[in-house]
């Protein structure tokens, strides 16, 4: 009968086989008998042969398929899973056609699912709930960033023109917040649990003026997140207060009712490259500090040394008790008639099982 060619799974240890050869250099003894008329002449090339079969069998088991996304979000390290996807290319292995625009504010951002000029978008949670408002609009299906008890998202600076160095110091000053309403939520939230009980809020367009003006001096504090957090540290500025103990930062990943309903399948396979892209970033944050560089706007002396966080992993979504906290305080402030109803904003049923998790072949696990 001739020999046998060997089974996927002996197939499959031949090639780790390989790969550790030709770490150590070329060996023809790594090659099985079937293949035994091939001599190579570098392991430059059995690296090559290795890492196309290792693509080939990852397509095998997808969508033969290719589908086309496209993905709304800011110039921040909250969508650097969606840079690394693309740099990678982990979103091709996925079939997978993403194209990320990127957007100068929140409610342009939001605007742009709205109109169906993007299928999905990577937002806050406070923005995700405004838009479920009355009707359901959208879907929340992971959380892309959350603060963490050793990073914070949002703080509460001060510059050396005023000598506050206790959060008793904020009460009756004057401090720069941004007109978005996560900015305000988070201010009320961090302000009211330190027991700062009245303060003088100056609106301002964005959190960047907030940092000019702080620079200047025409505020006593102002509201700011990452990159600018480390931008207000570079000239001197100091952090009175953060959300790592309350863990108010949150940026979710949110899709358009209508791809909901009309692409599940499409959704899956998204999170599955980003699922596989987070994983990459976690295990090995500073090779990728090139593309932090490229994504982020702020002084290269800052992004360069910009810390990266620790992306959610295994993906989630925001808990019934963080949905609640936000409604609650919409409510309040008049910006939602009523709460909006848990199932109605978040959508669990697209994350992938941990015990599924398979890295990507493209990043050589």
């Amino acid at each position: 009968m001739g020999n046998k060619r060997p089974s996927k799974k002996r197939t499959f240890v031949m090639f780790s086989n390989l790969r550790n050869e030709t770490s150590k250099g070329f060996r023809c003894k790594a090659f099985p008998a079937y293949l035994s008329g091939f001599c190579f002449q570098s392991a430059k090339v059995l690296q090559i042969l290795l890492y196309s079969t290792l693509i080939f069998i990852s397509l095998s088991f997808g969508c033969s398929t290719t589908a086309l996304l496209k993905v709304g979000t800011l110039t921040v390290l909250d969508s650097l899973p969606l840079r690394l996807a693309q740099h990678k290319p982990i979103f091709t292995e996925n079939h997978l056609v993403v194209e990320t625009v990127y957007f100068e504010s929140p409610s342009d951002l939001r605007a742009a699912l709205m109109n169906g000029k993007v299928d999905a978008i990577i937002t806050d949670l406070v923005g995700a709930l405004l838009l479920n408002d009355q009707q359901e609009r959208v879907k929340v299906v992971r959380v892309a960033l959350r603060t963490s008890s050793s990073r914070p998202m949002f703080a509460i600076m001060t510059t050396p023109h005023h000598p506050i160095t206790t959060v008793r110091g904020l009460e009756n000053a004057r401090i720069a917040i941004s007109r978005e309403a996560s900015d305000k939520y988070v201010a009320e939230k961090l302000l009211g649990a330190a027991g700062v009980n009245r303060w003088t809020e100056t609106e301002v367009s964005s959190a960047q003026t907030g940092l000019e003006m702080l620079q200047r001096g025409e505020v006593t504090a102002a509201l700011l997140s990452e990159p600018l957090i480390s931008v207000a540290l570079g000239f001197g500025a100091r952090v009175v207060l953060d959300d790592r103990r309350l863990l108010l930062g949150q940026t979710v990943v949110v899709f358009n009712q209508h791809v909901v309903n009309g692409k599940p399948a499409i959704i899956r396979r998204f999170l599955r490259a980003y699922e596989q892209s987070v994983r990459e970033l976690n295990v090995r944050p500073n090779q990728y500090r090139s593309l932090v560089m490229e994504l982020v706007r702020a002084p290269s002396e800052v992004s360069a040394s910009l810390p990266i966080p620790l992306f959610t992993f295994p993906g989630e979504v925001p808990t019934e008790s963080d949905v609640e906290s936000v409604n609650t305080w919409l409510v309040a402030k008049k910006m939602l008639l009523q709460p909006v109803p848990y199932r109605r904003a978040v959508n669990a049923g697209f994350l992938w099982d941990p015990y599924q998790f398979r890295p990507a072949a493209c990043c050589g696990w």
